[in-house]
């Protein structure tokens, strides 16, 4: 296209027979993850899809080919070193390359397998517990206002924030005085795990304190009502506030998780 663009003469593209379009095993995996389901017996969530799609149409356009079977070695790797080039860390740019060559051996018309060697994929980075210390925790409770009752539930549940922001006042058991991680299909949203979905034990306090809250979401997002999305802007917002300093990357709400971590031990 670009090089119609400047009058240039384009040799017809004529495929051979066993030439696949790249485009057409892009849809075909789609379709399949949507019919499919994982080893778990679980449906793969709607946004998990379309964020595969995204990362394998950012692929096919840096990548020059059509078809699939052009996809080569020589064309994952200028790939990786593109999306180091772009300050994505190992973890990322794995992940992101697992995405396509699993596009690529899971698209029901055509199994590529082999491309890459085990060498070729980043090392997944061993990272170590970064939790908030006494001095930072209150700090941020001093500052944060209406937002100090979720800091309340990261520091005494350790759940991650997708599991905060689908938290609904009827996961709420008074009784036991708990508090239940489960699958949300209103909102599209599952436990990353089957183990994941369990029941937490807080205190009395922090009990009342959320049951004192209207239904629905806890935590919601207050322009739309939806499951908040931002909520590492949010907590990122408040440690700023607080003057708490953070190391390079840091993952705010993960670092509750750590704080769980390290207090239950």
């Amino acid at each position: 296209l670009r090089a119609q663009s400047v009058g240039a003469t384009i040799p017809e593209d004529v495929a051979s027979p066993m030439s696949h379009r790249c485009d057409a095993c892009l849809d075909s995996y789609v379709a399949f993850l949507r019919s499919t389901r994982k080893r778990n017996g679980r449906k793969y969530v709607e946004s998990s899809i379309l964020a595969r799609e995204s990362d394998i149409n950012a692929f096919l356009k840096f990548s020059p080919c059509a078809y699939v079977e052009q996809i080569t070695r020589e064309i994952l790797l200028p790939y990786k070193n593109h999306l180091y080039e772009r300050g994505m860390a190992s973890d990322t740019v794995l992940n992101k390359l697992i995405c396509i060559t699993s596009w690529m051996r899971r698209n029901q018309i055509l199994s590529i397998i082999g491309v890459l060697k085990p060498e070729d994929f980043p090392c997944q980075k061993v990272t170590k517990p970064n939790p908030y210390h006494r001095k930072e925790i209150d700090a941020m409770m001093k500052v944060a206002g209406k937002r100090k009752l979720l800091l309340r539930v990261f520091r005494a549940t350790g759940m991650c924030k997708s599991e905060v922001a689908h938290l609904e006042k009827s996961d709420l058991n008074s009784l036991l005085g708990t508090i239940r991680v489960q699958p949300k299909p209103k909102w599209g949203w599952v436990p990353k795990t089957v183990a994941g979905e369990r029941d937490i034990k807080i205190s009395r306090a922090l009990m009342t304190d959320l049951l004192a809250l209207p239904d629905g979401l806890l935590f919601p997002n207050e322009e739309t009502g939806q499951p908040e999305r931002h909520m590492e802007r949010i907590i990122q917002a408040i440690a700023s506030e607080a003057d708490v300093q953070a190391p390079a990357k840091a993952d705010w709400c993960h670092r509750w998780r750590d704080t769980f971590a390290t207090e239950q031990v």
